[in-house]
């Protein structure tokens, strides 16, 4: 038994040293580039890992895994060529024969190929994939402008969304009918807009933004923040 103790802790010693002097797991090929924190604007945003990728919108999160997504998972980094990534996405299908269009059915391919690194050489991408309640999938690569970029592909419809690494300013272009009427009314009930709840934002409406701003000690700038807003429509 004297000679046990000693003996185990030498062998335990080899061991803590042989597991630190291993490497690091490796990270997929193109992660370094692409992985963290991107924000789609100032309320939205992803978290890029090397097994998910997690939706951020506000205070609530939905990760893209296998679990959300028992149908069927993908997350695949890889490096593709221009040529690669128009087969991947099949960009060089007319609309005819299943090629991608916009919401509106016009053709996309062209805007899509626009946004791709100029040159042939090899760029790291994610393919996020999930099938579940949703359906489809997104492709993420460094633009020409070193932005995210986030091919949103569901059904042959896409769109291109830009993430940036730092919070953009806030914009209107985000907010929906539904939500731009909230803000009008609002408004209306602190006596600061008299005009129509339509949803459109026009001269009073920006005024009566301005007004709101300063009654609460914030910049006049005519935009609300999510913040902002949230304090405005539900006094959060």
């Amino acid at each position: 038994m004297q000679t046990t103790g000693p003996r185990f802790a030498a062998i335990f010693g080899a061991a803590l040293a042989l597991l630190a002097a291993a490497p690091a797991t490796a990270q997929p090929e193109g992660y370094e580039a692409l992985g963290g924190i991107w924000q789609e604007n100032d309320w939205q945003a992803i978290d890029i890992g090397p097994e998910t990728v997690t939706m951020i919108s506000g205070g609530d999160s939905w990760a893209i895994d296998p679990t959300n997504c028992p149908n069927a998972f993908e997350h695949d980094f890889s490096t593709r060529t221009r040529a690669e990534f128009v087969e991947f996405l099949g960009l060089d299908r007319p609309v005819s024969d299943g090629g991608l269009t916009d919401e509106d059915g016009a053709p996309i391919a062209d805007r899509i190929l626009a946004a791709w690194p100029e040159g042939d050489g090899p760029v790291a991408t994610l393919w996020s994939y999930c099938f579940n309640e949703v359906h489809g999938g997104t492709v993420y690569f460094i633009g020409a402008a070193d932005d995210l970029i986030g091919i949103r592909y569901s059904e042959g419809i896409a769109e291109i969304v830009h993430f940036s690494r730092e919070v953009p300013a806030p914009s209107e272009e985000v907010l929906g009918d539904y939500e731009r009427r909230e803000i009008q009314a609002a408004l209306q009930r602190l006596s600061l807009y008299g005009g129509a709840i339509d949803g459109v934002f026009g001269p009073g409406t920006h005024a009566a933004i301005r007004a709101y701003q300063e009654s609460i000690g914030d910049e006049p700038t005519g935009i609300l923040t999510r913040h902002q807003i949230i304090q405005l429509v539900h006094g959060g």
